[in-house]
């Protein structure tokens, strides 16, 4: 960490759309400040043993963010300096089986993660706030249609109507408001390739 670093040891979190590229980049930055990635999604589907669309089936939505605002918590508090709220503090959310055991690792030996959120994540006021509160979060932001063009070239959105880029826009401009609460912001166009997406990145932490 250097004394400019913005993070001040806290964990980064990258927000934003599906296709905004926040595993790729998640990825590659981790690599680049030496810190483990770690994807909420495939954390939750590790943990469940279901696929993020099974959960969606089963539990319904409320459920879903649920187990996915607990396993955000526990998450921020392997990599935090500082206490993370347990679910008890926070407020009352739809019954769903945990995702992850409780887990109290000393603070001096919690590895420092960049973690990525699913594109609904933001939008549970409680997810939003201990992550402003315990990370550094950086919205990664995209051109609509340039988001929309990875969405549907990909076989892995199952929770997305390929055939519906009008509510897939509407979902994307309803959520700017909370993705535009993070600490940083950085915007893609389809001239920007993975380099210089971190390149920004690592700018705007000052590293």
């Amino acid at each position: 960490m250097t004394a400019t670093d913005k993070t001040n040891g806290k964990p980064i979190v990258l927000v934003g759309m599906m296709g905004a590229g926040k595993t790729l980049i998640g990825k590659k930055l981790a690599g680049k400040v030496r810190r483990t990635f770690i994807d909420v999604d495939e954390t939750i589907e590790t943990q469940t043993q279901q696929t993020i669309a099974e959960l969606f089936a089963t539990q319904g939505e409320p459920g879903f963010r649920a187990i996915e605002q607990k396993t955000i918590a526990t998450l921020l508090s392997l990599s935090s300096t500082t206490a993370v709220p347990g679910r008890a503090e926070l407020s009352p959310v739809a019954e769903a089986p945990s995702a992850l055991p409780p887990l109290f690792v000393p603070a001096y030996l919690r590895p420092r993660h960049v973690i990525a959120l699913g594109g609904g994540a933001f939008e549970t006021p409680d997810t939003r706030r201990l992550c402003l509160s315990h990370a550094f979060c950086i919205w990664l932001d995209a051109d609509l249609d340039l988001l929309w063009s990875r969405v549907a070239e990909s076989n892995k959105r199952p929770l997305v109507d390929k055939k519906d880029k009008a509510a897939f826009l509407r979902r994307a401009q309803q959520r700017q408001p909370n993705y535009a609460q993070c600490h940083a912001h950085i915007y893609q166009t389809t001239e920007h390739n993975s380099k210089e997406t971190l390149a920004a990145i690592l700018a705007a932490l000052a590293l």
